[in-house]
């Protein structure tokens, strides 16, 4: 009796303790890092103007599937959202949905990024994600898009945000970007350079307009 006692007691902690290692190689390798004041790394993103009126802070969460840069430059907080899986991405090909419910979409398995900040979306990124070279942007209800801008390198919304959300062809949500129930005025461009794929969001305390495009180096 106590040498199965003994066993199961074993059994218990072999279970425990593989559920501690399994969990720690997860949050090794899908977890963000964490870089500040890396001023000038996307320089060429912004018009010449704008070059010097970034402020002297910046951060990035980094990994290697994904990187999430922000900066403040004027009054704006500008986030430049890198997937390395989608840098041959033919802007053409995105996919735009717009009155899609997100009420009740949870990503499980996430971090969240940007919990500090209330003028930019809480941003949920689940700790994989296989776009499998295919976006799929969507807008929720609530989410009223004032004006769509196009040209050679780029393609762009402007509007109020309320929850956007980033999936992949089959339909698995991976990202979303939550404006916490307001609709907050955002500037949202997907732009190629240095066969790279970008994608800006651009929010403020202050009221702007279509003119935030200036602030960026767009063709």
């Amino acid at each position: 009796m106590k040498k199965k006692y003994k066993l199961l007691i074993i059994s218990v902690l072999v279970v425990f303790v593989g559920y501690i290692i399994v969990n720690f190689i997860m949050l090794l390798k899908y977890t963000h890092l964490h870089e500040f004041d890396n001023l000038t790394k996307y320089d060429y993103l912004f018009s010449d103007e704008y070059k010097d009126k970034k402020n002297d802070i910046s951060s990035e969460f980094y990994r290697k599937s994904d990187s999430y840069y922000r900066i403040l430059c004027s009054d704006k907080l500008v986030s430049i959202l890198r997937i390395p899986d989608l840098d041959k991405l033919n802007l053409d090909s995105i996919i735009f949905n717009t009155n899609i419910n997100l009420n009740d979409l949870e990503l499980y398995s996430s971090q969240i990024i940007n919990s500090e900040l209330e003028d930019s979306p809480l941003t949920t990124i689940l700790e994989k994600i296989p776009f499998k070279k295919n976006l799929v942007v969507n807008f929720n209800e609530e989410t009223k898009i004032i004006e769509k801008f196009k040209g050679g390198n780029y393609l762009g919304f402007y509007g109020k945000f309320n929850k956007m959300s980033f999936s992949n062809k089959e339909g698995k949500h991976l990202m979303l970007f939550d404006y916490r129930g307001e609709q907050e005025t955002t500037l949202l461009v997907f732009t190629r350079k240095r066969n790279q794929l970008f994608i800006i969001i651009v929010n403020s305390e202050n009221e702007f307009g279509m003119e935030a495009k200036e602030m960026f180096n767009l063709e």
